[in-house]
């Protein structure tokens, strides 16, 4: 049966719902990510690696790199204080469904329910172009935290949305700056921050930038 025979079947079939904050994700430090009830300022930095990247499961054209902090008291994020960081690959669903599905052996069954389930509401209701990735990071190897995932994509009016989905669902980033780009450096298309209790503090700003809110 191809993918669009299984879809038509899916959609025929009640699905349960995208709620990734239900069991079996226990809330402890999943391959280093901390529980969303201890970060406290989340870095994103959207990038596109240009129409012409030869896209594969580990390097897509469009990415989100993430850097996730734990510190309580006013500070200025950096490298050296995250306390998890790693470079997200965002896929087209279908693709991403497929591999997820190759690597089912690799998670529980619960976690690939709650994943198939993101992938079909993703088909039933965002727009062409959402795009899904899973976590995983590099400091030791490879590591996959399948339990955990984004849905990044484009609204009605052109206004960049991101989900992320932890040991809890956090709140839509729906606020992002277009950062300016810089002959001869790799810099993002876009940026956010999660910061909701204003730790904050920033150096003297480079450059300016045209934010979306």
């Amino acid at each position: 049966m191809d993918i669009f025979s299984k879809l038509q079947e899916q959609l025929q079939t009640p699905q349960p719902q995208a709620d990734l904050s239900v069991e079996p994700i226990d809330p402890t430090w999943l391959t280093g990510i901390p529980p969303l009830g201890v970060i406290t300022v989340m870095t994103l930095n959207y990038f596109d690696n240009g129409s012409d990247h030869r896209v594969k499961w580990s390097s897509a054209r469009f990415a989100m790199n993430l850097q996730m902090f734990t510190q309580t008291e006013p500070f200025t994020p950096s490298v050296s204080l995250a306390a998890w960081k790693g470079t997200i690959q965002l896929h087209d669903p279908d693709f991403w469904i497929r591999y997820v599905e190759h690597k089912k052996d690799k998670m529980d069954e619960a976690t690939f329910a709650r994943l198939k389930a993101v992938y079909v509401e993703t088909f039933k209701t965002f727009p062409d172009g959402t795009l899904l990735g899973t976590f995983m990071n590099k400091t030791s190897g490879t590591n996959y935290s399948w339990s955990y995932a984004m849905r990044f994509w484009f609204d009605q009016f052109d206004e960049p949305n991101l989900e992320i989905f932890l040991d809890e669902d956090m709140p839509t980033i729906d606020v992002w700056e277009t950062v300016v780009p810089v002959p001869g450096q790799n810099l993002p298309v876009l940026r956010a921050r999660h910061d909701p209790n204003k730790l904050w503090r920033s150096r003297r700003p480079t450059g300016k930038g045209r934010k979306h809110q």
